[in-house]
């Protein structure tokens, strides 16, 4: 169980080990070459071209009466979207700066980022409603998000920009995710099982995204500490979600949602405790990585249960590195059946898969999938 770690613990630990960052920096040139060799120049050539096509983009406006749109008609999309293509521009234009690094896309990154910043809420309509009241913000799957991709921009490029950038990145996930995440006494719906509701993915991505925000921009190992032990007690109830064999009531689609987040979690917490902190470790964690494999029945044709459809697109970076790390080479396998090019893929296009689709790479000559 993950609330084995208490919170002294896990203070002790975090004092103890020193971590180098999870992924290089933009100017770790030596680094990010070697990202250019392996990627060879066709796919260099891609990045830096949708980097271009968003630095000509102009940053989608999110006026309160979009907001309220949800409100007023039901329709989720109108705000949804371009919220969505803000944090698409943010991953393009991020990865097109690391492998260029010639300083094209660092104005158009201001903009957008600081654009983020001053967003009234990081939770979308259909999980708030109202017009945000900036003395309450809502934890919500979107306001994690958001908190943890400006985290891993900040890693990558935030000594490129004016010190107030990453001043401010700091202020709003504190404001918005650490202050609310660890008010006493009041736990989010999300977070606890109760004779009423069980967890469900809310869990894994609010908690893991929290935990992974606040490794890469909470400089007090005692707070961090505070968030990483509020949070494996939390996993543990999503955790006991899963059936003995590791199944999920959820289905497909939803693991590679909700539990991609406890894994992207996962293995920050473990490389920041060089492997004191164990996440992924057990038994169970073993049986559940491995319910995209028991539940496909062709390529790309899972059972369809619960809300998942037929035809799931799961991350290939997120079976990749599952195989590696738990050794289970028939997920390694499953990922090389994932469609290769990102526009037939559903996946939330965003910093954090985006990273990991340079980082945690497909093994080329992997058997394939029976």
């Amino acid at each position: 169980m993950l609330s084995k770690y208490n919170y002294i613990d896990v203070q002790s630990i975090l004092e103890q080990e020193k971590a180098a960052p999870p992924f290089p920096p933009a100017s770790n040139r030596d680094a990010w070459n070697k990202v250019r060799s392996d990627l060879g120049e066709e796919k260099v050539a891609r990045y830096i071209a949708n980097g271009e096509a968003c630095a000509r983009m102009d940053i989608p406006a999110l006026p309160a009466t979009l907001y309220l749109d949800f409100k007023r008609t039901g329709e989720r999309l109108p705000y949804e979207n371009p919220v969505a293509k803000r944090r698409s521009m943010l991953r393009c234009l991020t990865l097109a700066e690391c492998l260029e690094y010639e300083g094209r896309f660092l104005d158009p990154l201001l903009n957008l980022v600081w654009a983020i910043c001053e967003e009234s809420s990081w939770s979308y309509p259909a999980h708030q409603t109202e017009l945000t009241d900036m003395t309450k913000p809502v934890i919500d799957l979107f306001a994690t998000m958001t908190g943890r991709q400006l985290a891993e921009f900040d890693l990558l490029l935030g000594a490129e920009l004016d010190d107030w950038v990453g001043h401010r990145i700091r202020y709003e996930v504190n404001r918005r995710l650490f202050e609310p995440y660890l008010t006493p006494h009041r736990p989010w719906w999300w977070m606890y099982n109760t004779r009423e509701r069980r967890t469900n993915n809310w869990n894994a991505v609010c908690n893991g995204n929290i935990v992974s925000a606040a490794i890469l921009l909470e400089d007090d190992n005692a707070r961090l500490a505070e968030i990483i032990a509020r949070a494996a007690r939390s996993l543990d109830d999503y955790l006991e979600t899963f059936d003995a064999d590791g199944g999920s009531t959820e289905g497909p689609g939803y693991w590679s949602y909700g539990y991609g987040n406890y894994v992207l979690m996962a293995q920050l917490v473990e490389q920041r405790s060089n492997g004191q902190l164990e996440f992924l470790g057990s038994d169970q964690i073993r049986k559940i990585s491995q319910f995209p494999a028991r539940t496909v029945l062709s390529h790309n044709l899972f059972v369809n249960f619960s809300d998942c459809d037929m035809h799931v697109s799961l991350q290939p970076a997120l079976l990749a590195f599952l195989s590696k790390r738990l050794d289970l080479p028939e997920l390694m396998a499953l990922a090389r059946q994932q469609p290769s090019d990102e526009a037939d893929r559903v996946v939330h296009e965003i910093l954090p898969w985006g990273l990991r689709e340079i980082f945690w790479s497909l093994e080329p000559d992997a058997a394939p999938f029976v």
